[in-house]
Order: C-alpha cells, then structure tokens, then sequence
C-alpha cells in the first residue's frame, strides 16, 4: 500500500511542476489551460501505455526480477518515458486548429 501513496504523492508533484513548464512550451495561441490539460493527457496515455510495454517485454525477456541490478532495462524505461513528454510538448506546441463552420 505504501508503493501506491508513494506513486500518487509523486504524480501529484508532477502535476504541479508541469504547470510551469507547460506555460512555457506552449504556442501563444493556444490557451493556458487547454495547453495543460493536453499535456497531461497524452504524457499520462503515453506514460502508462510505454510502461506497461516496456514492463511486459522486460518480464518476458528477463523475468519478472528483472529490473533488480540491472542498468539497461531502467535505463530504456527511463528514456523511454521522456518520449512520452516529448509527444506531450509537440502536441502543444503546435498552433490550435481552426474552429469547423457552423
């Protein structure tokens, strides 16, 4: 249980850093909050949909111990998350798409 408040205390602390550094990257047309919440969303889709992949090849690979004494399978995970941040940004970055005629 104490791995589960550990995670939600560090995902919570995510959260609130992102705020900065989402005003920051975001395109001067796109709103402030529409920017986070369009980062949120897609670093915690990608995020989650990366290590549960990255998690099942490891276990398949290496066995379910596998992340024990190893560098290169965190070191994977690791940098794999930062994609996940990476598509995140871009999405933002971008300006916002014209409005459909009514």
């Amino acid at each position: 249980m104490a791995d589960i408040a550990n995670i939600v205390v560090l995902w919570i602390a995510f959260l609130v850093l992102a705020v900065p550094y989402v005003l920051w990257a975001k395109h001067p047309a796109v709103k402030p909050v529409a920017a986070y919440l369009i980062f949120v969303t897609i670093f915690s889709a990608a995020a989650w949909i990366i290590y549960s992949f990255t998690t099942l090849m490891v276990a398949n690979w290496w066995g379910t111990d596998a992340l024990a004494g190893r560098e290169v399978p965190i070191l994977i995970f690791i940098a794999s998350v930062f994609l996940g941040g990476l598509l995140g940004q871009w999405q933002i970055s971008k300006p916002p798409r014209p409005a459909p005629p009514i």
